[in-house]
């Protein structure tokens, strides 16, 4: 038998010698792969005192998850105060490949602190490549921040032809593919994944590509077919088809097909929400650059800061070209 992970025993018996810095060798190959045999459901899995899955804390560099188009179920019912984020793995330095992930998640938290979740991998810091994330999250405290893929993609990583798809509610940042895009690159991704309802009394920020792009990020080829929908009940809302706020860096070739309906609104586009502020890590860095993208959405918003492309757009060096559009703004085509 060819060394991997056949079953969840498996599973769990890797994950508990990555987390205590044991010897796990027995699950990787000559050429550092660590590959999945079989679809494994660990939904049932229980571990104290959160009662979910534990995540697996890292990928190392030199080292391949080879998930062979496999799926790995996981379950989050229970946030506690000092647990800040969740994903089935932690950090990824390594390369993570045809691995789907199903998630299933109702949340209610003790603390009103804010939590990182990821379908894939909280931090990548590498590569994400053709993968798939479904998720199911009811978020009933308002405190999560959900990445499909990843939650932060940093400065140099990569994630490519990725898909994600379902259904969130409740959560108060949300990006299909990446919540916050650090000077990374996203390519050829799809998201399919819908905002139903925000958060009550608290804004959301919420796109289906990335929510934040920052440090020079590349958002490029991307197409979100996610629609968004916050109700009156919900804070002043930013809201874009592709990226959420842009502070700086290229969005490029991306398609947005989804619905995007925010009833209380400061910033809505069917590309970008909004591309206006200045980045507090990043002050001088402006120059944003929307290229080559196209909306088909139709957008329904409350504020006058709406556009079919981009809700607000500053900054020096800052442009936008070869954009067209098919939706609508409230009612109104070619607006």
């Amino acid at each position: 038998e060819n060394p991997g992970i056949y079953n969840l025993d498996d599973l769990l018996a890797f994950r508990d010698a990555v987390n205590n810095d044991a010897d796990f060798s027995q699950w990787v190959d000559e050429s550092n792969v660590i590959n999945l045999y079989a679809d494994i459901d660990a939904s049932s899995v229980y571990n104290s005192p959160t009662g979910d899955w534990e995540p697996i804390y890292k990928l190392n560099a030199g080292y391949t998850f080879e998930g062979n188009g496999f799926t790995i179920s996981l379950k989050k019912t229970t946030v506690i105060s000092d647990e800040y984020s969740w994903g089935l793995f932690t950090y990824n330095y390594g390369i993570i490949r045809n691995l789907h992930v199903d998630l299933n998640m109702s949340i209610t938290s003790n603390s009103d602190a804010t939590k990182d979740y990821a379908g894939i991998t909280v931090h990548n810091s590498s590569v994400i490549e053709n993968c798939y994330v479904k998720v199911d999250l009811t978020d009933n405290s308002r405190i999560a921040h959900l990445g499909g893929i990843t939650t932060y993609n940093l400065k140099g990583a990569k994630i490519v032809k990725c898909t994600s798809e379902g259904s969130v509610s409740g959560a108060i940042g949300l990006g299909g593919i990446v919540c916050e895009n650090q000077g990374g690159i996203v390519s050829s991704c799809v998201n399919n994944i819908s905002g139903l309802e925000g958060p009550i009394n608290m804004a959301a920020y919420w796109a289906g590509i990335v929510s934040v792009n920052r440090f020079d990020g590349q958002v490029i080829d991307c197409i979100n077919n996610g629609n968004f929908s916050t109700s009156d009940l919900c804070g002043y809302s930013f809201v874009g088809g592709i990226v959420c706020k842009m502070f700086n860096g290229e969005v490029s070739g991306c398609t947005n097909n989804g619905e995007l309906d925010v009833a209380l609104s400061a910033a809505v586009g069917g590309i970008v929400g909004d591309a206006s502020e200045a980045d507090i890590y990043d002050p001088d860095n402006t120059t944003r650059i929307v290229s080559n993208c196209t909306n088909t959405g139709n957008i329904t918003a409350a504020s006058d800061v709406t556009g079919n492309i981009i809700g607000i757009f500053e900054g020096e060096g800052s442009e936008m070209t070869g954009c067209t559009y098919g939706g609508t703004v409230n009612g109104a085509a070619g607006t």
